[in-house]
């Protein structure tokens, strides 16, 4: 009871007065009026904020690639997806290191590697749309990894 006391007197002598507040209300007219907030629908308050583009960095997981056509900074000429080899290598990152980017998923298992989703216009040559063990619409791989 006594330091709740002691608390008390030590707040009571305290000064909380904070500088500049209340210069507004004790300025003149002119400046209290100019620095009021519009009221809503005047047509005097600013554009809405238009929402940002989407900035991820590309990516081209799934596309063709080999020495004189690499793959994006940062992603992987994979010769082979999972233990099945790929014509032309194809381009992925490892999904232990990095989270897949818009448009693929990790495919699990051994390979932990970022497959491309099936795309409405259909795979890649070489590549089939596999949905066995995968989520529609399905990832782009060999026909002999969908199997």
């Amino acid at each position: 009871m006594w330091r709740l006391l002691c608390l008390v007197a030590a707040l009571a002598a305290c000064n909380f007065d904070v500088q500049g507040v209340g210069a507004i209300a004790n300025a003149s007219p002119d400046l209290a009026e100019a620095s009021s907030v519009p009221p809503v629908g005047t047509g005097s308050l600013p554009p809405p904020i238009s929402a940002s583009p989407d900035l991820a960095p590309p990516f081209d997981v799934g596309d063709k690639c080999d020495p004189k056509n690499p793959c994006l900074v940062g992603e992987m000429c994979a010769p082979k997806i999972g233990d099945k080899d790929v014509m032309g290598g194809y381009c992925t990152l490892d999904c232990n290191a990095h989270i897949c980017p818009s448009g693929s998923l990790c495919s699990g298992g051994e390979a932990h590697q970022c497959l491309e989703l099936c795309p409405p216009s259909g795979c890649g040559a070489g590549l089939v749309c596999c949905t066995n063990g995968f989520p529609a619409p399905g990832v782009c791989v060999p026909s002999d990894f969908c199997g």
